[in-house]
C-alpha cells in the first residue's frame, strides 16, 4: 500500500521547545491518529530521571499497545555516565544511543585519506549519552549509526521567517538524533515483516500477517542488537541493532 510519514512541530511562537505541551495527548496521539504506530523523536531535555515526561511516553503506549516510541539518548556523553536525557528515560519506550559510522562515511568531505581501521560503526561514539538512569536502569536501549550521518540539508532561513533558499542539498550531522530515525527504520521493517506474514515460515503468507505490539517491536530490536567493539561497560546497556538478526533470510 506504499509508506506514509506524519510530522509534529515542538516549536513555540519564540521558536524553542514549547514546554507546556503533554506529550501523551498533545504530541504522540495526533501522531497515532494520522495512522503512525513507528514514532520517531530527536529532541529531549537535560533531566537523567523519570520525569513526567517520560511517564507520558510510558502511558501513551499503554494506552495504544501497537504503537513503539524511539527517543534519541542525547549528546552529553562525554560528560560520562548518568547523561541519558529525559523522555528517552522512559520503561515502556526506545532510547537510542549513537555508534560512529562506516569508513566511506568519514571518508566524504572530511577525512579522504582517513585509515581503513579508522571511525569503526561497531564503536561507541564519545557523544553518546550513557546510563545508567538516576533510578539504576540501563540507557540507551540500543544504539544505531549517529557519526556523520548525510540528509537533507534544510533552507538557510531567518529565524521563525521561514524565507530561504530552495535547493536540493544534502549535508553531514552527527548525534543521537540521527541514530533514531535509522533504528525507527529498522523497527519498522520488522513491523512489516510481521504484517505481511511472513512470520513464521519467512516467506508472505496473508493467513500468518499481524500487527505486533510494541512491546514486541522493542524485543525484537533488543535482540538483533550486537555487542560493540569494544564492549562497553554493562551499566550503559548498549549494543547495535542488525534486522538480519531477527527475520528470515527471504525476507533480507
Amino acid at each position: 500500500t506504499g509508506s506514509k510519514i506524519a510530522f509534529a512541530d515542538l516549536q513555540g511562537a519564540s521558536g524553542t521547545f514549547n514546554s507546556g505541551v503533554n506529550i501523551d495527548t498533545g504530541i504522540l496521539q495526533p501522531l497515532y491518529d494520522a495512522g503512525a504506530r513507528v514514532l520517531s523523536n530527536s529532541w529531549g531535555a537535560s533531566n537523567n530521571g523519570y520525569n513526567s515526561l517520560a511517564s507520558d511516553v510510558d502511558d501513551f503506549m499503554h494506552d495504544n499497545p501497537d504503537v513503539l516510541v524511539l527517543f534519541a539518548a542525547g549528546n552529553t556523553g562525554q560528560n560520562g555516565y548518568h547523561t541519558a536525557q529525559a523522555p528517552s528515560t522512559n520503561k515502556n519506550g526506545v532510547a537510542v544511543g549513537a555508534s560512529m559510522n562506516a569508513n566511506n562515511a568519514w571518508k566524504y568531505n572530511f577525512y579522504p585519506g582517513v585509515p581503513e581501521d579508522y571511525f569503526d560503526v561497531e564503536s561507541l561514539a564519545n557523544f553518546s549519552s550513557r546510563g545508567p538512569t538516576s533510578d539504576g536502569r540501563l540507557k540507551p536501549d540500543v544504539v544505531g549509526p549517529g557519526s556523520k550521518i548525510t540528509s537533507a540539508l534544510g533552507t538557510e532561513s531567518t529565524a521563525n521567517s521561514g524565507s530561504g533558499s530552495v535547493h536540493c542539498d544534502i549535508n553531514q550531522l552527527q548525534g543521537t538524533s540521527m541514530a533514531t530515525p535509522g533504528v525507527a527504520g529498522v523497527a519498522t521493517l520488522i513491523r512489516e515483516y510481521f504484517r505481511d506474514g511472513y512470520y513464521p515460515s519467512g516467506s508472505p503468507i496473508a493467513g500468518n500477517s499481524f500487527i505486533p505490539s510494541g512491546a514486541l517491536l522493542k524485543a525484537m530490536l533488543v535482540q538483533s542488537a550486537q555487542t560493540l567493539t569494544p564492549p562497553p561497560q554493562a551499566i550503559l546497556g548498549v549494543s547495535m541493532v542488525s534486522i538480519m538478526m531477527v527475520v528470515m533470510a527471504e525476507y533480507n
